[in-house]
């Protein structure tokens, strides 16, 4: 599957949008995976935490 023009935004950063995000990452699904929530610092706790991931497996 191409995603080079794919951009998703998940609204949400709770259970289940930070595991969509975090999927949606991990399987390269999109080029763009934006994680919004009202909750600014779970929003950002919620990135780091896919980027760190993100960064472990070698990408």
């Amino acid at each position: 599957m191409e995603n080079k023009d794919i951009k998703i935004a998940v609204i949400g950063a709770g259970s289940v949008g930070s595991t969509i995000a975090y999927t949606l990452v991990m399987k390269n699904l999109a080029a763009e995976v934006i994680l919004v929530d009202i909750n600014e610092a779970k929003e950002e706790g919620e990135v780091m935490d896919i980027n760190d991931a993100w960064e472990d497996k070698g990408w």
